[in-house]
């Protein structure tokens, strides 16, 4: 999903850590969000029943594939009357150059994922579209949108039955016109509903 090498000269993006690196801060932050709901279940003996409350949120990670940064935002609600099931949709920006703000050369590609999840407990499963806006020849090619589909696995993201945040751990394997990428994010959510009770 990157334009050819060999027909345009891309920046290359920072390369901070390494891989392993990147990935274990990922999952130390995804469990250090994610603890305090499933530390508040124990302690009130209220597992997680019932719909997933409204929860909007941001997100972080890694496109694994390719090693570049990921930022964006996120949705999630359960299906009144059927509380196994989850709809969750993202937007996110993929920064395969670092953002000009920066210095970099500004090159993103912005993604949007609607899903289907299957849940129990802090784990749920899933896939939905995909809807990927990039250069797909090279960057004197105007920018086109394509659609592909996505299977995804994520960790946590139900709040305590007190608690107004929730973290989850994603891993994502997308496929947009018979290109595979996958990417790993840890988010953060608020369950802005019950601020107001």
């Amino acid at each position: 999903m990157r334009p050819s090498p060999s027909s345009v000269a891309i920046v290359a993006p920072c390369r901070l850590w390494t891989l392993p690196a990147r990935l274990a801060v990922l999952l130390a932050v995804a469990w250090c969000l994610g603890a305090p709901g499933a530390v508040e279940a124990q302690i009130t003996g209220q597992p997680n029943q019932g719909s997933t409350p409204f929860l909007l949120g941001v997100r972080g990670g890694l496109e694994v594939t390719n090693s570049d940064w990921i930022l964006g935002i996120h949705s999630r609600f359960g299906i009144p009357g059927i509380p196994i099931l989850d709809v969750q949709v993202a937007g996110e920006l993929t920064f395969v150059d670092p953002p000009a703000i920066v210095g970099g050369g500004g090159f993103e590609e912005r993604s949007f994922d609607a899903d289907l999840l299957l849940r129990r407990g802090a784990l749920a499963v899933g896939g939905g579209v995909v809807v990927r806006n990039s250069y797909w020849v090279d960057l004197n090619t105007p920018r086109e949108t394509r659609t592909g589909w996505s299977g995804v696995l994520v960790l946590g993201g139900i709040p305590g039955p007190r608690s107004l945040f929730s973290g989850q751990l994603e891993y994502r394997y997308s496929r947009v016109s018979g290109i595979g990428y996958s990417a790993l994010t840890a988010g953060l959510s608020v369950a802005p509903l019950r601020l107001l009770r």
